[in-house]
């Protein structure tokens, strides 16, 4: 685990604030995933960065990679990830679901 000084912290935070001021909630949440998108061993956090982002080809590449190496994982944030009620209406989400055993 990666420890970072108090001033790191405040400069991620303050650039957060930044993104925010700029732009919105998706500013906000676009820096996030910039600065996720290297996460590569996240997927299920990197699927709900795009979902929030309205990126939902990149959010169900994500999923379905979380699927291949994650699955308990997923099932347990996916019904839980704020990140992910956009995906909700989509055909693709509802097979995801029914791939965990969860959906019909």
């Amino acid at each position: 685990m990666r420890t970072e000084n108090p001033d790191q912290v405040k400069a991620k935070y303050r650039t957060l604030r930044e993104a925010y001021n700029s732009g919105g909630g998706q500013g906000y949440w676009r820096q996030r995933l910039l600065w996720s998108r290297n996460d590569e061993n996240d997927p299920v956090s990197l699927a709900a960065l795009y979902a929030r982002v309205e990126e939902n080809e990149k959010a169900f590449d994500y999923l379905n990679l979380a699927l291949e190496k994650m699955p308990a994982e997923l099932g347990f944030q996916i019904n839980l990830e704020p990140g992910f009620d956009s995906l909700r209406s989509d055909r693709r989400f509802a097979e995801v679901l029914k791939r965990l055993g969860l959906g019909k």
